[in-house]
């Protein structure tokens, strides 16, 4: 199972591969599980690095921002939530050099947090510091996302699409399936970005085995089933 990339967060794993002569010779296609900025991130990047590579990033939101989305309503079409991220808090060079080259809006709010035991909201003391706080276009975070994305044409979007099976098959190809079993898709390499497929948590909130469980045991591979147990220890609290 060597032709899997565990993106939880985004780091120096897209470089890594475009050194792997196996994706710089010939076409291969790539899934990407996960339409938040760890998954657009990787797409772009990989996109940018192997032109020829066919990318498809599967989100099952009805479109790309995950953690950082933003939510809106068609009774009040001028009311939007950044429900995850209210902005982006940008330190390094690195960092700052790509989203320059997005559709960003500088974070114009009062930053703060709330203590959790009285609900007070205690703004941050204001800092000189060499930090970028943004959005994306018209202050919603999922355009950021949606800005990673643009103007790359190699990079197939699939929305609203839940991947509930994945397999390996003998000749080494990616399948991925839906609630009913039915092929959706199939790929050379994939990109888990996210711990969704890949954490236990799955199973109470849809039932069954997380997908990239089930095929790790069904495929065994030490590097992965490693991964696997660390992705288990992480917690979420409200």
């Amino acid at each position: 199972m060597k032709s899997v990339v565990l993106a939880i967060i985004v780091a120096a794993v897209i470089p890594t591969i475009s050194a792997m002569s196996v994706l710089t010779i010939a076409p291969f296609r790539v899934a990407i599980i996960g339409g938040g900025a760890s998954g657009c991130a990787s797409a772009r990047r990989l996109a940018q690095l192997a032109p020829t590579a066919q990318i498809t990033l599967y989100e099952i939101g009805r479109g790309p921002g995950g953690r950082a989305s933003t939510r809106k309503t068609r009774s009040l079409p001028g009311v939007y939530i950044n429900h995850g991220a209210p902005y982006c808090d940008i330190r390094t060079d690195l960092g700052k050099s790509l989203i320059s080259s997005l559709d960003t809006t500088p974070f114009t709010g009062v930053r703060g947090c709330l203590e959790d035991n009285t609900g007070k909201f205690s703004p941050y003391k204001e800092e000189e510091d060499a930090a970028m706080y943004v959005t994306g276009a018209n202050g919603e975070m999922s355009q950021i996302s949606s800005s990673l994305l643009s103007d790359l044409p190699s990079i197939n979007t699939k929305y609203k699409t839940m991947i509930r099976g994945l397999a390996k098959t003998a000749d080494g190809v990616w399948e991925m399936r839906d609630k009913s079993d039915a092929l959706i898709g199939s790929a050379d390499w994939l990109i888990v970005a996210g711990s969704g497929v890949a954490h236990p948590r799955w199973t109470n909130s849809f039932g069954g085995v997380p997908p990239l469980i089930e095929a790790e045991s069904n495929n065994p591979d030490p590097q992965l089933r490693k991964a696997l147990d660390e992705i288990a220890k992480q917690q979420t609290s409200p």
